[in-house]
């Protein structure tokens, strides 16, 4: 694997604006400052960009080998997922949108987002809990994500 940090995708020669900036890339898989943005507003208590973006690499390892085991999570476990938001904060579909889009988030995005956590709550109920007692969770995760990073090249450009 491989991770670059703080890249820049500009336009083309001449061109005064940038286009989009990639924030990090892991493998294949492009983070780019919008990714980040939207880290942020689906998780208010994150508040610093570079722990946001610490956040969306462990992440993004974590998807990567959610991939390479083939796991998968359906448009119908996202429904599920975002119905059970909807109840726990008595949402209704217009007020979910609403607060979507004070966040700044499209529903787009916020499904995108709940796919990933999906994908990684299953990850770790395969990888960790199954080899950790309840209370020993955040320690064996830890190990765990620690084993992925290892495999993965990481080089960080201010």
């Amino acid at each position: 694997m491989r991770l670059l940090l703080f890249l820049a995708l500009a336009a083309p020669a001449g061109a005064d604006e940038v286009v989009m900036r990639i924030a990090a890339v892991v493998d294949e898989q492009i983070i780019v400052d919008t990714d980040v943005d939207d880290w942020m507003a689906a998780n208010p208590r994150v508040t610093d960009r570079r722990a946001a973006l610490e956040q969306l690499i462990d992440l993004e390892i974590e998807l990567a080998e959610a991939r390479r085991l083939e796991l998968r999570v359906t448009a119908d476990e996202i429904d599920r997922a975002i119905a059970s938001v909807r109840e726990q904060n008595h949402f209704d579909e217009r007020a979910l949108a609403d607060a979507l889009a004070s966040a700044g988030l499209t529903p787009a995005r916020y499904r995108r987002i709940v796919e990933r956590e999906i994908l990684q709550q299953r990850l770790e109920a395969i990888q960790v809990r199954a080899r950790a007692a309840v209370d020993d969770f955040p320690r064996a995760r830890a190990a765990w994500l620690k084993r992925l990073h290892q495999r993965t090249h990481v080089e960080i450009r201010d």
